[in-house]
């Protein structure tokens, strides 16, 4: 007895974090769901911190985009998203379109904000991740330029703003912030952006706004397309 060795036992190697198989990829974001992915008004100022007020909106399902007069058309999607040249030849297949505006009440004129949600399906997240990444450069060749615009039909957007510095800190986002010229502290900031294989085209407006504000909004229509099936 005294002589005899004890069975050895197996050593198993615990199982790390990272050999663990990723899930599966989602499947692309057809065009009968862009319908649920962008901010509805009401919720708008909850996303992004502004303040509330009472809400506008006009929504719909584009085959195309809309067109805008600039005198520098190179750089008119800085200031308005949607732009049709700037989507021409990049595959995508239908987008949806929301704008919102917040009124400073409802007996006086003017707005307390704006915003506009384009979301925008391609047939894979490949071709969305490389029409942000084409489109990146585009937005930092505006850097620190005036951008005069005159909508068509036209629009409270009619204005001459300043583009700032691009924020792509993130591969899959780009941001940049504006300043209206003589709109006493009104600013926006623009973002384009991709999830899976929809691009997020938007921008959002008010006095003195912060980035935090283009960041809320992103959050909201991303968690919207991370929960689609």
């Amino acid at each position: 007895m005294g002589n005899q060795s004890l069975p050895t036992v197996p050593t198993v190697a615990p199982v790390s974090p990272s050999s663990k198989p990723a899930p599966p990829p989602k499947p692309p974001v057809l065009a009968k769901a862009l319908d649920g992915l962008v901010v509805p008004a009401d919720q708008i100022p909850a996303a992004t911190g502004i303040a509330p007020a009472p809400i506008q909106s006009q929504s719909q399902m584009f085959t195309a985009f809309p067109t805008t007069q600039f005198q520098d058309p190179q750089c008119a999607p800085v200031a308005f998203p949607g732009q049709a040249f700037f989507y021409e030849g990049s595959g995508w297949l239908a987008t949806r379109v929301q704008n919102s505006w917040g009124k400073v009440s409802d007996q006086a004129p003017g707005y307390a904000w704006r915003a506009s949600e384009f979301v925008t399906n391609f047939d894979t997240p490949k071709l969305a991740r490389d029409f942000v990444g084409i489109k990146t450069l585009l937005l930092t060749n505006c850097e620190n330029r005036p951008i005069n615009a005159k909508a068509d039909p036209p629009s409270p957007d009619d204005a001459r703003w300043t583009a700032g510095q691009v924020d792509n800190t993130d591969p899959n986002t780009i941001m940049m912030p504006l300043s209206q010229e003589g709109g006493g502290g009104w600013r926006a900031w623009r973002a384009l952006a991709v999830r899976n294989n929809v691009v997020l085209d938007v921008v959002i407006a008010a006095p003195d706004l912060p980035q935090s504000a283009i960041l809320g909004l992103l959050k909201a229509i991303t968690d919207r397309i991370d929960a689609q099936p």
